[in-house]
């Protein structure tokens, strides 16, 4: 203020000097008059608080596991979600987080004490629901699979004949995010293994002059290619140089080797 009320020349009026207060507390003193001048006139403006449902005395919290919605909530408890909503309005997406500061739950208390002492069984009804169908039993036999740059869920699940959401729930991800080098595992009993490309049939080549060519299919990618030739990616490279193997498409026709 001291530094404001320099640069405005020796100004004391607030008005003077609000143009040398720093942007982020020059709202300050408006903002607190404004607050006062509600509470002292509020009756004139119509502006009347809302009735308290609750007493503070009346609720309390629980600190949740995992990431609940209102609808679940209320499911369980078998109260009203409005009333949740109403005692939990930081959650604006109607869902309580269940992670690091995000996890407070406030109930009535008579709700509150049958959430703690059904806790375990509310635990496991929970578990049930985020659980696919799909994926009941415990597989024996696992695919790790390294996460190459382009690749996103659903071309994974589609590559081995499963859901995003079981590879979801198989390794644990919150999202769709994968980064390359990362390793997913899928469980080979409740997918299907998708055919190798060593064991793919080499219907799609032909030789023309001393150049052997590949036709693109759809879902290849220039690694596939060059693991089934047993070539380098380098070498597809320099063969095909004026071909953009970022925009291949089904038909397009590569050098793969020489006749």
């Amino acid at each position: 203020m001291a530094r404001a009320i320099r640069r405005s020349g020796g100004k004391k009026d607030y008005w003077d000097i609000y143009p040398f207060l720093p942007r982020e507390t020059r709202g300050y003193v408006p903002a607190f008059i404004a607050v006062n001048y509600l509470f002292n006139y509020a009756d004139s403006h119509f502006i009347f608080a809302s009735p308290v449902e609750f007493k503070n005395y009346e609720v309390d919290s629980v600190h949740l596991k995992q990431k609940v919605s209102f609808a679940e909530i209320a499911d369980l408890l078998q109260i009203d979600e409005s009333i949740i909503e109403v005692l939990n309005p930081s959650y604006r997406l109607k869902t309580v987080p269940g992670y690091g500061d995000f996890n407070h739950l406030y109930l009535p208390i008579p709700d509150l004490n049958r959430w703690i002492a059904n806790e375990d069984t509310i635990q496991k009804i929970l578990a049930a629901k985020s659980k696919p169908e799909a994926i009941e039993e415990t597989p024996q036999d696992v695919i790790y699979y390294t996460v190459r740059s382009g690749d996103y869920l659903g071309r994974i699940a589609s590559r081995h004949s499963c859901s995003i959401r079981q590879i979801q729930y198989w390794n644990n991800l919150n999202g769709t995010y994968l980064k390359p080098g990362q390793q997913l595992i899928l469980y080979a009993d409740q997918v299907k293994k998708p055919a190798s490309p060593q064991s793919q049939p080499p219907a799609k080549t032909e030789t023309s002059g001393n150049n052997v060519y590949y036709s693109i299919q759809s879902g290849d990618t220039l690694w596939d290619i060059a693991k089934a030739r047993g070539i380098s990616v380098e070498d597809l490279k320099r063969w095909n140089s004026s071909v953009n193997f970022n925009n291949m498409k089904p038909g397009q026709k590569i050098v793969i080797g020489k006749a």
